[in-house]
């Protein structure tokens, strides 16, 4: 009866681990010893801040806590928005790379998850539409004065195509109009590169059933746009004066007033001398080449003179001011000859200045008191540009054409007016190529596309063309595309 004391004294002192640790893990487990823990107990473990998540640790045999299992553990903060080293502060501490790499923005950062501070961080050389000519990248696109292309179309997936274009007077400006679709319609780009809003060029491109073949000509103050309309009785090519800012029709009530009818056009040209008040309209269609002239421009009178038909069937057409009211126009005939002759200011003749052997796609400017013509020539793979020019006294006298590639030849090529050639490289891949006349060496190649239009303005060239069938990096095919290039 004496050893019930001792005995609750020892089982006392075994569960009561502050008093006395007990001697046997085995026996006892360390349930509340420093830094011990209970044998298969589980605890959560582990930061909750920022990305991290808590995890679980397990009391091991031994009695003490195992690794922390299932947990996200901090990481080295970059700029996404979080808090990566999760201490509490989401992109603490760190610079973000600006998507533009090239050019005068290379290497330009800004701090995370400010909006809008990479434009700032480019620096002032910076632009969005490369304007500036002084031989930097400033749209930071790999190129030096030239912007990426821009989209000209409306309605990205309807297709566009059969673009024309010419300077707005004035104005380092460019007015397009161009088939969307089943109708033509007119933009103007500014020279920031932004467009206005696409609208068809008159009221009666709204009520036609079809309308296509766009051409535009500019002389002086005045814009003249000519297209072809169908009706449910009727084709016929349509003019109109245009507003300069929209590149809709400034006559009465936005219409426009019919040239002449057309059997099945394949090809529109324009041409306009405001000094003279002339201008003239030309199609080319299965009667062969047709041609009108009005005798009053702004505003237009009746025809005055009318040839119908001139040729034989042709395909491409362009017409050119000539100066003294006299034009010269060029166009593509079905065998394989391209035909160049000229109008006079008054009559019906048409003296013819030749045709040129496996020519096509000629493209005409009025300069010096004469013309020069641009066109393409030689087999389909091994095309060349060839430059011609002519003019008028008491006849018509013309230097012979050459290649504007032919070395040694260069010296011979200025041409005062820096006007643009333009032309389409390649069959199965077609690209655009361009090249200031009097700067031959200055040659380059622009986009993938097809049937490009060079404007020149005064300080930049600008070339307008579609993609038709075309699906290459940086356009998207079935779309009318514009780039500029530096003078």
């Amino acid at each position: 009866m004496r050893l019930l004391p001792v005995v609750a004294l020892m089982l006392s002192a075994c569960f009561n681990p502050v008093a006395e640790p007990c001697r046997s893990k085995l026996r006892c487990g360390l349930d509340g010893g420093e830094g011990g823990c209970s044998v298969g107990s589980t605890r959560s473990c582990g930061s909750t801040l920022g990305i991290c998540k808590a995890g679980r640790q397990t009391c091991g045999t031994s009695g003490t806590w195992g690794r922390c299992i299932g947990g996200v553990v901090a990481g080295v903060e970059v700029c996404d928005g979080l808090d990566n080293n999760c201490d509490g502060v989401v992109d603490d501490g760190v610079m973000r790379a600006c998507p533009l790499k090239k050019g005068v923005c290379a290497g330009a950062a800004s701090g995370c998850g400010d909006a809008g501070t990479c434009e700032a961080a480019y620096g002032a050389q910076y632009q969005a539409f490369e304007t500036k000519c002084d031989g930097l990248d400033n749209d930071c696109d790999g190129v030096v004065d030239r912007s990426a292309p821009v989209n000209v179309s409306r309605s990205p997936g309807v297709v566009s195509r059969r673009a024309a274009a010419t300077a707005v007077p004035g104005s380092e400006a460019v007015l397009v109009l161009y088939e969307e679709g089943d109708k033509v319609a007119a933009r103007v780009l500014k020279p920031d590169g932004t467009l206005t809003d696409a609208v068809p060029p008159s009221t009666t491109v709204d009520s036609a059933t079809r309308a296509s073949l766009p051409a535009l000509a500019a002389s002086g103050a005045t814009l003249v746009g000519a297209w072809v309309e169908e009706t449910a009785t009727e084709k016929r090519v349509m003019v109109a004066t245009l507003d300069p800012l929209t590149g809709r029709s400034n006559l009465s009530t936005g219409a426009a007033l019919p040239a002449l009818n057309v059997t099945q056009p394949n090809d529109v040209a324009v041409a306009l001398d405001e000094a003279g008040q002339r201008l003239v309209v030309a199609v080319t269609d299965t009667n062969g080449l047709r041609i009108v002239a009005f005798s009053s421009a702004v505003p237009m009178g009746a025809p005055s003179v009318s040839v119908d038909p001139y040729d034989v069937q042709g395909r491409r057409v362009m017409v050119a001011p000539f100066g003294g009211s006299t034009f010269t126009f060029a166009h593509d005939r079905n065998d394989g000859l391209m035909r160049r002759a000229f109008i006079p200011s008054s009559g019906t003749a048409f003296p013819t200045e030749g045709s040129l052997s496996m020519g096509r796609d000629p493209a005409l400017f009025g300069i010096d008191g004469g013309y020069v013509s641009v066109f393409l020539s030689g087999g389909a793979m091994a095309r060349q540009v060839w430059r011609g020019s002519c003019v008028v006294t008491s006849g018509v006298a013309c230097s012979d054409t050459m290649a504007l590639t032919a070395a040694g030849d260069l010296d011979l090529l200025e041409v005062s007016a820096g006007q643009l050639a333009a032309w389409q490289a390649g069959v199965s891949s077609p690209r655009v190529q361009a090249l200031w006349l009097g700067r031959p060496d200055a040659g380059a190649e622009l986009s993938p596309g097809r049937r490009p239009v060079p404007v020149a303005t005064a300080q930049r060239g600008w070339v307008v063309f579609d993609t038709e069938s075309v699906s290459m990096t940086g356009v998207d095919s079935d779309e009318v595309y514009v780039m500029t290039t530096c003078r």
